[in-house]
């Protein structure tokens, strides 16, 4: 299956400009995943604690998986932004757009009054301001428990995906939607949308950072989807209130997606085996 999979990262680099990255970004994953199935099929030890070897082959399927996860993410989204280069998908933008605002006004959404200024409300949760404290609180209270690692991850994913945001409208360069009123002032480019990129990053990283924390897998699960589901709100209040593209919003979630996956990868990748076999095995004991 590897093999195949190298032939087929080697046969896109045919593809258009705009697809020319993933080849290589493939390519790695392929590598990554050669090594890691290099280090499954070694043997394992007849002596050790069996749920360290356990964790030890979990974590090396899981690195398979976020490779898999973050070479489809990358092309997902250059294949958003080829589309977007060639103005292919703005017809779909502008039916979007439409469709909530009022026929007889375009610079009246639909629905009541309170549901602009709810709009209003749950698109800040994706704001500067509102992120930052929520980041900076985060890392404050991770550090004061002593998770160091923990901090340090959560402050690195979050700058990184600011700059690499910052970097993503500046290169793609594309204007704000014109073709209703905005209900909010906006300062930077369009695409891809900020709000839901860093909300989808850092509500994910931080979700992820406290369901691990949990021994149960329902309340894992529900961590997860409320963070899933608070950057969709957010997502979709920027389309509601005309200050972005769908296509913006959708290539903004599938970003702040794999740029966590793609943080979670190297904490995977660089987390010294020895505090990830103390870590497991400590909340193995707690449990029982």
């Amino acid at each position: 299956m590897l093999r195949l999979l190298s032939r087929v990262a080697f046969s896109t680099c045919e593809l258009p400009y705009a697809l020319q990255v993933p080849p290589s970004l493939i390519s790695f994953c392929v590598w990554h995943m050669n090594c890691v199935m290099a280090v499954m099929s070694e043997e394992e030890p007849k002596q050790g604690n069996v749920a360290v070897r356990k964790n030890r082959r979990r974590n090396s399927i899981r690195q398979v998986f976020y490779c898999l996860l973050i070479a489809l993410g990358a092309w997902g989204f250059l294949e958003i932004a080829d589309e977007v280069a060639e103005d292919d998908l703005r017809r779909f933008d502008e039916s979007i757009l439409l469709s909530l605002r009022e026929s007889s006004d375009l610079g009246d959404p639909i629905g009541p009054l309170w549901m602009e200024e709810l709009a209003r409300d749950v698109t800040a949760l994706g704001s500067f301001v509102i992120l930052g404290i929520f980041v900076s609180s985060s890392a404050i209270f991770l550090f004061l428990s002593g998770k160091l690692r923990s901090s340090a991850f959560l402050i690195s994913s979050s700058l990184s995906g600011v700059a690499v945001s910052s970097f993503l409208k500046e290169f793609y360069n594309r204007s704000r939607p014109d073709l209703v009123p905005h209900e909010m002032h906006t300062l930077t480019m369009s695409f891809p949308s900020g709000h839901a990129m860093l909300s989808a990053l850092i509500y994910l990283s931080a979700g992820v950072l406290v369901a691990s924390s949990q021994p149960m897998v329902k309340l894992k699960v529900f961590i997860v989807a409320l963070a899933v589901f608070a950057s969709i709100l957010v997502g979709l209040s920027r389309i509601y209130l005309g200050v972005h593209w769908p296509t913006d919003v959708v290539a903004g979630w599938i970003a702040g997606s794999t740029w966590a996956l793609l943080w979670w990868l190297l904490a995977l990748y660089y987390l010294p085996r020895r505090e990830t076999d103390r870590l497991y095995t400590n909340e193995r004991v707690a449990h029982v």
